[in-house]
């Protein structure tokens, strides 16, 4: 299978965001598959892979030498993504379809939020998303057609319809877990894809994990055929989306079991590698037939529960997460899954049984750059607790959530601000939004918590500390009948050390109106708070699902 050789001039590959830059120059020799062919799925780079380069938020540089603008905002998920995912039942608080077939589906608060969190963590790269939708038109599981009229893969053009198709099967990683639960030794990846590897068919996504710079990450690749080499070692001949229109190779070492790839370098640093062997599994195959079709949601009713952090803003690898029980003990049933991205600097989600009490500290102790995060956690029980914490340059943030007490905390170790706290909760009435959002310029005491907790359509938020705090709140109930009224408080709220601010969505009744809003003083005293109808001038700063 002949690599393509590129010719002096052509664009190098930017992963946006600060992802490794990769040159768009011949395979290095030493990363050319080799020897005899004895496993192949016809898969020729040259002709069959994708001709951009994968991106981030945005399209990046590299493709924009292929004449795309390197600024344009990537395409996202949307409802129908979701829809088109889990179905009506699961994604919709209210879906209906019109005689000519159009369909609306207004999401449940927690699939809005997943959709938030995948969205946000998709912004350092699409490797997945690439991987699996290139190896299914390859393999002809997919219809050119719903994406262009082009013959072959490499004439598909970027646009935002193609980027959609791409988040969307990206996402899919994050509903099967599949490609945490096929990590395996190397000579059984080369055996199973000897097994497996047919002309016109690739089965399977691979994925790699290592680390940058201490922190760990992954890669989403597709392999196309295995070589042995005349010493009984193995090639891995693979399409890496960082390295479009080219055909590169793992190395796979027969008599110590263990494999080594060149991922790419790091701009002013270091090349990294992807290694592994037997006992530290790093490589896999994620069967395509997994997410494929109409998928479980995992963070539905009795599912599991969910904590993922995301940033428009590159997070640097610096930056360090621990996860523990309340008490500081390991927590049953952990899962960490790392985003694949690689170099993205992305901080991992963490899987784990509902009803998990815990607490995760970011630290951003050594950088000198503040950190704005999106923290979502999703109880297993149709409610999501958010928060946009501000983490202070040289400092460390904790998150603790009570999810039997369905409670959220943020605290810090320096004057800092919960820019918003957020309670998405499906009922067995309207589900409804409530986002309380914090002055950003009134940061509160050091350690001083910003809590919110929710109990059956009542949110109560509250802030520790020494120091006042303003605050603005925003509601939104979203009906099965398709209607999303909304509230937003006129003016600030002042709020002491000690006060609570709650909002009532069991008091709001019909499509007018608004709901009850008291603030409860710290000495007991309190009074309702006035609220007008509408989102609200600040309703850029948290996104709200928008009224219809």
């Amino acid at each position: 299978m002949a690599d393509h050789i590129c010719q002096q001039g052509e664009p190098s590959c930017d992963v946006a965001n600060g992802g490794p830059q990769q040159g768009y120059d011949p395979t290095p020799a030493e990363w050319v598959p080799q020897g005899t062919v004895v496993a192949d799925s016809g898969f020729a780079a040259i002709r069959d892979s994708f001709q951009f380069f994968n991106y981030g938020q945005r399209l990046g540089s590299g493709n924009a030498l292929l004449g795309y603008n390197a600024n344009e905002f990537a395409a996202q998920l949307t409802p129908d993504s979701m829809l088109r995912m889990f179905g009506p039942d699961v994604a919709c608080t209210h879906y209906s379809k019109d005689d000519s077939g159009k369909e609306t589906c207004i999401p449940k608060p927690a699939v809005a939020e997943w959709i938030d969190a995948a969205n946000n963590y998709m912004w350092g790269g699409h490797c997945y998303g690439v991987a699996a939708l290139n190896a299914q038109l390859f393999n002809g599981d997919l219809k050119r057609s719903r994406l262009t009229d082009a013959q072959i893969n490499s004439a598909v053009q970027l646009d935002s319809k193609l980027q959609g198709e791409l988040a969307y099967w990206w996402t899919t990683q994050m509903t099967s877990n599949a490609a945490e639960g096929t990590l395996t030794d190397p000579l059984s990846v080369v055996q199973t894809l000897r097994d497996n590897l047919q002309p016109g068919k690739i089965p399977y996504v691979l994925v790699l994990f290592f680390e940058v710079e201490g922190q760990q990450a992954g890669h989403a690749i597709t392999p196309t055929a295995v070589y042995e080499r005349a010493n009984g070692d193995f090639d891995i001949a693979v399409y890496d989306n960082n390295f479009p229109m080219r055909t590169r190779a793992i190395h796979v070492d027969t008599s110590e079991n263990s494999y080594e790839y060149l991922v790419g370098a790091i701009p002013g640093g270091p090349q990294v590698y992807s290694t592994g062997d037997a006992k530290n599994t790093t490589i896999g195959l994620a069967p395509l037939t997994d997410i494929q079709g109409t998928l479980d949601c995992p963070f539905c009713a009795g599912k599991e529960q969910i904590v993922s952090f995301g940033s428009k803003q590159p997070i640097p690898t610096s930056v360090k997460t621990d996860i523990s029980a309340l008490d500081g003990s390991e927590i049953p049933g952990l899962k960490k899954h790392p985003n694949l991205n690689p170099s993205s600097g992305s901080l991992p989600a963490f899987r784990m049984p509902p009803g998990t009490d815990f607490k995760v500290t970011v630290d951003n102790s050594a950088s000198d750059q503040p950190i704005n995060l999106f923290v979502n956690t999703f109880l297993g029980d149709g409610t999501v607790l958010d928060s946009a914490p501000l983490v202070p340059a040289e400092a460390k943030m904790t998150l603790e959530v009570r999810a039997s007490e369905r409670s959220v905390s943020v605290s810090s170790d320096q004057p800092t601000v919960a820019r918003y706290l957020q309670a998405a909760v499906e009922r067995k009435g309207d589900d409804y939004n409530a986002w309380f959002v914090a002055d950003w310029k009134d940061k509160g005491s050091a350690s001083a918590p910003f809590t919110l907790t929710e109990v059956d359509g009542v949110t109560e938020y509250s802030v520790g500390g020494t120091d006042n705090v303003r605050v603005n709140v925003i509601a939104q109930r979203i009906r099965s009948k398709g209607t999303v009224p909304a509230a937003h408080t006129d003016s600030s709220v002042l709020l002491r050390p000690g006060d609570k601010l709650r909002v009532d969505i069991t008091e709001w009744s019909g499509d007018g109106g608004v709901p009850e809003l008291v603030l409860e003083r710290e000495n007991g005293s309190s009074r309702s708070v006035m609220m007008d109808r509408g989102l609200g001038p600040k309703a850029n700063v948290v996104d709200p699902q928008p009224a219809l």
